[in-house]
């Protein structure tokens, strides 16, 4: 399982990289790294974005922010609200729910000893891998303004 979020490459800003709005739902926080003074701050969450058939999908959410601007979870995300929000899709962030929610399933991680288990999010399947979204703390700030 990667630690962190790998940073969008230049690769990332190609054709491939699609941004578009989606309207989002903020389900819980997955992975909060330590902050940094000198560089982009990342923070992983579990969040469901709707299809347009109306059916919800699970999704990772990346929120990158600058050392200077408040990071999602400061915010005091509310899990019953739909933001309509500005994301790009990147594939080389995808993992399974398994993967996010549940590090201690890595034998070399330090809390392997004491597993919690992943949440309880339903009916969905811990291996199905959930697609990769960033967004950045201005969009963010936009989509709240909305």
């Amino acid at each position: 399982m990667d630690a962190a979020p790998p940073p969008q490459s230049d690769a990332d800003d190609s054709r491939d990289a699609v941004t578009e709005e989606l309207p989002i739902r903020i389900i819980g926080q997955a992975l909060a790294l330590p902050n940094s003074s000198y560089f982009s701050n990342y923070e992983v969450f579990i969040a469901e974005k709707r299809r347009a058939n109306g059916k919800t999908q699970l999704i990772k959410l990346v929120y990158v922010s600058l050392p200077y601007q408040r990071k999602l979870s400061e915010y005091g995300v509310n899990s019953a609200k739909i933001y309509k929000l500005r994301v790009t899709r990147d594939s080389s962030c995808d993992e399974t729910l398994l993967e996010i929610t549940w590090p201690q399933a890595d034998p070399s991680h330090p809390d392997a000893a004491n597993p919690i288990g992943p949440p309880s999010l339903g009916p969905h399947d811990a291996n199905t891998t959930l697609p990769c979204y960033r967004t950045t703390a201005d969009d963010y700030r936009k989509a709240l303004s909305k």
